[in-house]
């Protein structure tokens, strides 16, 4: 969903690009105010996924693309409106799903681009957008294994992908059925 933001009113759209960056908003206590951030920087820097297609990835050439990448581009054109600045640079700044969260807080990119999803306790730390996408977490098995349900996983090691939310598989109310999770990478 791309918004077509010439079509909002001033006041209307300050107000969404507030609302748009608020994924990287952060306390009081923190960094300075996102876009007092790039006003002074004269720069956006963009936290993304190279590996999270299609919503984040490396083209052939090595470029920071995709579907997240597209909607933080048209926030970065809404940002240089708002605060009347057609200079602001672009920078793009590699996160993995176990860094994006810190690199967010600590102030080292301003919008984080990828596949992350909002949970609540992903909003503690910061703020998201409107929901682009709807996740679920699945399973994936040889069809050889025999493996039919989460049932089927007692006592067997499960991996995910560190920093990703919690899934079914992890949490205690699955006992006694519940499968091992080793440190996950």
């Amino acid at each position: 969903m791309l918004l077509q933001l010439k079509e909002i009113s001033p006041t209307k759209r300050r107000g969404l690009v507030g609302f748009l960056i608020g994924i990287a908003c952060l306390s009081a206590a923190a960094a300075p105010p996102t876009l007092d951030k790039i006003a002074k920087s004269g720069s956006v820097v963009l936290g993304y996924r190279d590996a999270a297609a299609p919503f984040a990835y490396l083209d052939e050439n090595k470029r920071p693309v995709g579907y997240s990448l597209d909607i933080c581009l048209k926030i970065v054109d809404a940002i240089k409106r708002d605060l009347k600045r057609n200079d602001l640079a672009v920078k793009y700044v590699p996160v993995s799903a176990a860094t994006r969260l810190t690199a967010l807080t600590s102030g080292e990119i301003d919008l984080e681009c990828g596949s992350t999803t909002s949970t609540a306790e992903r909003r503690k730390q910061v703020a998201s957008t409107i929901p682009t996408f709807v996740a679920a977490v699945r399973l994936l098995a040889p069809s050889k294994s025999g493996i039919k349900s989460i049932y089927d996983l007692g006592g067997k090691t499960v991996v995910t992908t560190k920093g990703q939310q919690r899934s079914p598989l992890q949490r205690p109310q699955q006992e006694p059925h519940s499968a091992r999770q080793p440190g996950a990478r």
